[in-house]
């Protein structure tokens, strides 16, 4: 634990200091590396580039079209100014090792281990039913999202009912919502149970690698 714990200390003061492209750029394929010995797989990281998308193209096109400066001319004529894409461009940097670095450190710990640290801090009894429903809750939309995805997909004129099937999906999200919160003040007693957590492992087979990719990050850090 205290390996993992020097990372994500590591990982927030790279991310606070460094303000270039190229060093956050170089924080983003560190955060990937780890992530792959983490076990994240293709899937994962294809919906998570997939999800990074709809951050970093808004932020080009806007930066590009609305920044003023010279207009891009080679290897074709763009109606943007360089100065906004490189802007852009930095900005985009950032959130792509913001967005990595928290994926890494979302999976560093499990979950007793989490738990454990709220416990610690004396909130543990008031997050807890927060965390309790979160879980249920994302469960239970996952699996409607899927459903209404499926209608949707064969609709006739689908693009025109999106609108009516987006305000549906939303009511039923609500819907289930207030079904998990009424389960969990029905069964508060048993659910709310103090639970005894797995002890927390200040040494595990990964942290090997994670030592190693602390080294070659403040190696870099220094370097660059």
């Amino acid at each position: 634990m205290i390996v993992r714990g020097l990372l994500v200390v590591s990982l927030l003061i790279w991310l606070v200091t460094l303000d270039d492209v190229f060093s956050t750029l170089l924080l983003s394929l560190l955060c990937i590396f780890v992530l792959c010995y983490q076990g994240f797989g293709f899937i994962n990281f294809k919906r998570a580039f997939y999800a990074l998308a709809w951050f970093v193209l808004p932020i080009l096109v806007l930066h590009g079209f609305f920044t003023p400066g010279t207009m891009v001319q080679y290897p074709f004529y763009l109606p943007m100014s360089e100065e906004g894409l490189l802007r852009g461009l930095s900005l985009s940097a950032q959130i792509g090792a913001v967005f990595f670095s928290a994926l890494v450190i979302s999976r560093l710990f499990t979950k007793d281990e989490w738990l454990s640290f709220i416990d610690c801090t004396g909130y543990g009894a008031a997050m807890k039913p927060f965390i309790y429903l979160i879980a249920e809750i994302r469960s239970e939309m996952m699996s409607l999202l899927a459903e209404q995805k499926k209608t949707w997909l064969n609709m006739q004129n689908r693009w025109l009912k999106l609108p009516s099937l987006l305000v549906l999906v939303i009511q039923q999200m609500v819907y289930v919502a207030k079904s998990e919160a009424s389960h969990l003040w029905h069964d508060w007693d048993v659910t709310m149970l103090p639970t005894k957590h797995d002890a927390v492992q200040y040494w595990s087979s990964k942290d090997a690698m994670y030592l190693i990719a602390v080294t070659l990050g403040w190696l870099s850090f220094w370097m660059v």
